[in-house]
């Protein structure tokens, strides 16, 4: 391989980043693996992502794994109660950001409900922003409570009269009415920098992995495939047709150093 190639994979052209990626360092660089397969080393080959929100491919994949992360969780703590919150505009104080209103009221509201109760709630809440812009929270919780309660208690607080409150008796439905009311767009609604969803601290809706086992590949994910050429197998791609990961039996990055 001549020197004048090595260095087009390490710096893809204009068109490459036109074509396959969204944000500007979005599946510029790849993440690799190896492991023995049938007494063979096999190499296997990731688009490593930018996971921003606003990725107009990243953004829908996290927007499905969050929700798909909610359904489960609430099905197994049973948080079968359905919170919808809503932010009266004229209650949002001059020069104040309606994201920091709205959660500095749902803080108090969480205080005021403990003290109530006896004990802090289980709850896992997501921001919803309105065409407006006025946000609104969408929350889940195995608590009972009446919505006359909620209803006096948010408006108290600075919050607004309008809340919702409904009840899944049936645990498989709970996927149902998050497709309903916490839709793909709900979520990637939120503007940039907005933390879209938070839990009680004895929620947790993503474990945390290691990736010792994976090192950064300073290649585009399309180029190292290019190299690899026919000893290629294990292929997925994207919806947009865009290459996703592959396998090979080649050490890919040995054979790009090679002048």
């Amino acid at each position: 391989m001549n020197q004048t190639y090595a260095t087009q994979l390490r710096n893809p052209s204009s068109l490459d980043y036109i074509t396959h990626n969204c944000n500007s360092f979005c599946g510029t660089r790849s993440v690799a693996t190896c492991a023995e397969v049938d007494g063979k080393l096999v190499y296997r080959y990731l688009k490593l992502g930018c996971k921003a929100w606003d990725c107009p491919i990243c953004g829908p994949k996290k927007a499905h794994k969050l929700r798909k992360a909610i359904t489960a969780r609430a099905i197994e703590l049973e948080l079968t109660r359905f919170l919808t919150l809503t932010l009266d505009p004229a209650s949002i104080p001059p020069h104040t950001n309606g994201v920091k209103h709205i959660r500095t009221v749902w803080r108090k509201f969480r205080v005021y409900l403990k003290r109530k109760h006896g004990r802090s709630i289980s709850f896992i809440s997501v921001i919803e922003f309105h065409r407006s812009g006025v946000p609104h929270l969408h929350i889940l919780t195995n608590r009972y409570i009446s919505q006359a309660w909620i209803s006096e208690t948010w408006e108290a607080l600075g919050g607004g009269r309008i809340v919702f409150i409904k009840r899944v008796v049936d645990l498989h439905r709970i996927a149902w009415y998050l497709s309903k009311y916490l839709t793909k767009d709900a979520i990637l609604s939120a503007p940039w920098g907005t933390r879209r969803y938070s839990t009680s601290r004895d929620i947790t809706l993503f474990e945390k992995r290691t990736h010792s086992e994976w090192w950064l590949v300073d290649y585009h994910i399309s180029l190292l495939h290019s190299v690899a050429r026919g000893d290629v197998f294990d292929e997925q791609y994207e919806e947009d047709s865009s290459l996703r990961f592959f396998a090979s039996e080649s050490d890919l990055e040995k054979l790009i150093v090679v002048i």
